[in-house]
């Protein structure tokens, strides 16, 4: 609990001033009386970590403790109370009434502890908690308080506790994670699916529970490639490895293959090669059974029969064949009058008719035909129907689930849905360029088609483009990355030429200030002459004057003197005439005297005024010199400086271009990688459910997408050369490569836990709870923040590859730290935490750069601007602040948030933010700071926020424990995730 700074300063000054009364033995008649110790009986001694540990934890360690230790007393240990604070030992072992702790605490001397009005809820220790204290002091006050890292006793989360206190997103926002309670769910963005809950096997327990932490989750994060979850928890952090491009099995064919299908249940595979061969495959077993020896050119269509127990084929040889999948043997032949290049299958359950096979062929032709059979009919079967389908050979066949339908793609870039009662085209699709497959969802509201040009996705209802099926979609990522990286240099060096523009202009403008300042100092020099001249005369005057009138009061005292002689004289003989004359000549000598000295007095004064004046003028004048000197010192200090940072700015613009010169050899190099990828595809095919579409070809990635938008969501990468064919089977994919490699793939792998670094039962690596975690853009390094609340902030950064430390900052701040996030160049380090600060630390040598002050409660989020120029934290003040890095000052407060604001991004490269906040609202922000949107949807209390790399996708959650995913474009929820629901007892 954070204490208000008033009630801190009044408990410091009543602490002190009752201290103060203890230290001169005045009594504080406000304060309970004594509380009475009790006896104690006992045959063995008192344990500390036991006994006296736990009764101080409860009352008197929130207020002392190494991280909050106040009057610089902590009772954490022994050692500690011996060592005491500013008042002396705390403890005195054996002498347990002259022990202050004794005393305080059984209110014998000021101040009584804990107070009375404390804002933490301790109370005062009982009698006989007091003797059981007295009795340890007694003893010796021994022990080492080894109860932190004693196992603690684990207890079961209770159902209701649900809460998501942590969210993350791939930077590339294809999955999103959050925590519930103890367990992690990792879920697909786009397909709305889960694709893993992460279980930590050693905490599977017997009754299997899904549990990834023994706590609650407290902090997830992606690293930048997004194949490796971080989770914090208590005293411990797991990192979660999604395995990529996991083969099911690896098998070959005789040839390089041609064509692949897989039949319904998805048991059965089978691959038509070049030279005629068809390779039999049990997908579950991963094993290639039979090859079928028949055709003798490539096999270019292959089709299973709804129960599979029949395979079809089609092949340049001008056949079509039927076999026995249970034994390879061949069940039947067609002879075709032309090259067949696809087939398909009507439906086998349509009313009043037998199914057939459907041959797409080389000379433009579709061809409906019986279904080839054993023993074969005498007179070789004839086509039951012939549609004059396309400009070009036909490539690809596909048979609509009503089974009445049946599309076509041919080498003259047309799609035609076409019906067979009829043989009419009902609708066509214009691919652009050679088809040479498609498939329809089983729904028939999407189609896909590929060929030369790529694959498109199509409304199937209306024949209308969705979007093309193009490239890779990493690699536009990386491109992306890329080009914003190049648009923030091009930032930067707009800046830095501002910047040097600034320190031209000033420049300029003190180096112009030089000559000014000496023209001031030759005038200062000319007036301090001028008014030093006209300073003599007014000066030799007053001095003239003061001569004179201390000549003049000279001549009045010897005046003086001589007149009061002859008085005296006069008076002893007062008939003497002439004594009388001269008592009478002196009285009036000293008249003249008194008058002429009052006279030069006068004539004094009248000069004082215009010398003081003149002397006033001439100080004036030299001080004015003395500021003009320092003028041109400090011009020519300024100037020097303004002259030196000039080169700097140059430097730092040279620095940037030569940094955008190898970014933009980045972009040039992604986008070719980006172009390279953009091959002709050669086969498509829907999931069972429709839900995807798997791709392939000649850029040698097998390629998963959603069917509902064409969004991209996996790529298998390995195979080494085109992929030829694809297929679904159940909820693995098979891929057939020039290469004459046949991959079994799972696309969804179960997550491994990879690594925990820490130990819920011991504090050796954290003290408490990881409550935030940030993943460097390399990936190479990964800052921690926790701490103990009320005692200490700990900072540090792993080496995820190894689990290894590679820097403590220690004492980074006083309370639990609740975000770390790295800058976008990776050097520093920012922090927000429950004492109330933010702070930037180096992360080459953790030393601490800035602290930010400026919120009044808890800290709970930080967040970079991706130029690194701007921070912006937001706070239990209900507060938001924005930062300038470089200075430190506080640019802007946005306020009006009902509750604790708890999570805080910059979206994207601009300087919009989004914010979480507890009054249940997700908000945006422009850069004035005025809202822009708001994103509906959450009902209770918002815990974390998290955004993609681009800026695009928005995932949150919180006390209600729904994970919802928006479009920050449109502020439109795309997904919804709800917590499992407890399974029903029987």
């Amino acid at each position: 609990m954070i204490r208000s700074p008033g009630i801190a300063v009044l408990l410091y000054v009543a602490f002190s001033a009752a201290w103060l009364n203890a230290e001169t033995g005045l009594p504080d008649k406000s304060d309970p009386p004594p509380i009475a110790i009790a006896e104690i009986k006992r045959d063995g001694p008192v344990d500390f970590d036991r006994e006296i540990a736990p009764l101080l934890a409860r009352n008197c360690l929130a207020c002392h403790h190494a991280g909050d230790a106040e009057n610089h007393l902590n009772l954490e240990s022994p050692q500690a109370m011996l060592k005491g604070g500013d008042s002396g030992p705390a403890v005195i072992p054996k002498q347990a009434e002259q022990s202050l702790l004794l005393k305080l605490a059984a209110h014998q001397k000021q101040p009584i502890m804990p107070p009375a009005d404390n804002d933490r809820k301790a109370k005062p220790l009982t009698p006989d908690e007091l003797a059981l204290l007295k009795r340890w002091i007694d003893e010796g006050a021994a022990g080492s308080n080894k109860s932190q890292a004693a196992p603690l006793k684990w207890q079961p989360l209770a159902a209701i506790v649900n809460p998501i206190y942590a969210v993350a997103v791939s930077s590339d926002g294809q999955y999103a994670a959050c925590g519930r309670a103890n367990q992690i769910y990792v879920y697909h963005v786009a397909s709305g699916k889960i694709v893993a809950r992460l279980i930590d096997p050693a905490l599977a327990g017997a009754n299997g529970a899904n549990r990834a932490h023994l706590d609650l989750v407290q902090s997830l994060a992606f690293n930048p490639a997004g194949d490796l979850l971080a989770s914090g928890g208590f005293r411990e952090v797991k990192l979660w490895r999604r395995p990529q491009n996991v083969h099911q099995a690896d098998l070959t064919t005789p040839n390089a293959p041609r064509s692949l299908a897989v039949s319904a249940d998805g048991q059965w595979a089978a691959v038509g090669d070049q030279q005629g061969a068809i390779t039999l495959i049990d997908v579950a077993a991963g094993k290639a059974i039979k090859t079928l020896a028949g055709h003798t050119a490539a096999v270019t269509g292959l089709r299973f029969s709804g129960d599979g127990s029949r395979l079809y084929s089609g092949s340049l040889d001008k056949s079509l064949r039927a076999w026995n999948t249970a034994d390879g043997a061949a069940a039947g032949q067609i002879d075709t009058p032309a090259a067949v290049n696809a087939i398909t299958l009507t439906a086998a359950n349509l009313p009043n008719a037998p199914q057939q096979i459907i041959s797409g062929d080389a000379d433009n032709l579709i061809r409906v035909w019986p279904l080839p059979v054993l023993p074969a009919p005498e007179a070789p079967p004839t086509p039951i129907k012939e549609l004059k389908a396309h400009t070009g050979p036909v490539n690809t066949l596909e048979t609509l689930t009503s089974g009445k339908d049946i599309l076509s793609g041919s080498n003259d870039g047309i799609v035609r849905q076409w019906n067979l009662e009829n043989g009419q085209a009902a609708r066509q699709f214009n691919h652009g360029a050679a088809v040479w497959s498609i498939a329809m969802r089983p729904d028939g509201k999407r189609l896909v088609s590929a060929g030369a040009n790529g694959a498109r996705l199509w409304n199937g209802e209306n024949a209308q483009p969705i979007t093309d099926l193009r490239g890779d979609f990493r690699a536009r990522g990386a491109q992306l990355k890329a080009e914003r990286i190049v648009a923030l240099d091009k930032t930067k060096i707009n800046d830095a030429k501002a910047a040097l523009k600034e320190a031209e202009d000033r420049a300029k403008k003190e180096a112009d200030a030089i000559p000014k300042a000496n023209d001031t100092k030759t005038a200062a020099e000319k007036s301090l002459a001028e008014k030093a001249e006209a300073a003599k005369k007014p000066a030799a005057a007053k001095l003239a004057a003061e001569n004179d009138a201390q000549q003049a009061d000279a001549t009045l005292k010897v005046a003086n003197e001589k007149a009061d002689a002859d008085k005296q004289a006069s008076a002893t003989d007062a008939n003497n005439k002439e004594l009388a004359k001269a008592a009478a000549d002196s009285k009036a000598a000293a008249a003249t005297a008194k008058t002429k000295a009052s006279e030069a007095k006068t004539k004094l004064t009248s000069t004082i005024k215009p010398a003081d004046l003149a002397a006033q003028d001439v100080t004036t004048a030299e001080n004015a010199l003395a500021v003009a000197i320092r003028g041109i010192e400090s011009a020519t200090l300024a100037a020097k400086k303004a002259a030196d940072a000039t080169p700097v700015a140059k430097s730092v613009i040279q620095s940037l271009e030569a940094q955008l010169k190898t970014h933009e050899a980045i972009v040039d190099a992604a986008k070719k990688t980006a172009g390279d990828f953009e091959q002709p595809i050669r086969s498509v095919a829907f999931s069972t459910d429709g839900q995807q579409i798997v791709s392939g070809g000649d850029n040698r990635i097998v390629h998963l997408w959603q069917s509902e938008n064409g969004t991209a969501s996996e790529g298998l990468e390995g195979q080494g050369e085109a992929i030829q064919g694809v297929a679904f089977a159940g909820d693995k994919i098979i891929s057939a490569a020039a290469n004459k490699s046949i991959v079994i793939w799972n696309p969804q792998p179960v997550w491994q836990l990879e690594r925990t670094i820490g130990d819920g039962n011991n504090p050796e690596k954290f003290a408490d709870r990881v409550i935030a975690l940030d993943f460097s853009a390399d990936g190479k390094m990964l800052a921690t923040g926790g701490g103990e609340p009320s005692r200490s902030g700990e900072l540090k950064i792993w080496n995820p590859a190894d689990g290894n430390l590679l820097r403590s900052v220690p004492d980074a701040h006083s309370d639990t730290i609740f975000c770390v996030r790295f800058s976008p160049d990776g050097s520093v380090l920012a922090t927000s935490s429950a004492d109330r600060f933010v702070k930037t630390f180096s992360v080459a040598d953790g030393k601490l750069i800035r602290n930010f002050e400026g919120h009044t409660h808890h800290v709970l989020g930080v967040a970079w601007k991706s130029d690194g120029k701007l921070l912006a934290s937001c706070g239990a003040d209900n507060v938001v602040k924005i930062w300038d890095f470089s200075s430190g000052d506080q640019k802007k407060t946005i306020e009006g948030f009902g509750k604790e604001a708890t999570a805080i991004s910059f979206v994207g490269d601009g300087d919009r933010m989004l914010v979480g906040s507890g009054d249940k609202s997700l908000r945006l922000y422009n850069s004035g700071g005025g809202q822009e949107k708001t994103f509906g949807g959450p009902s209770d209390f918002v815990y974390a926020a998290a955004l993609s790399a681009d800026g695009k996708l928005l995932i949150a959650g919180g006390q209600d424990s729904v994970l919802r995913a928006y479009s920050v474009d449109t502020a439109q929820p795309l997904k919804t995730f709800e917590p499992e629901k407890p399974a029903a007892k029987p």
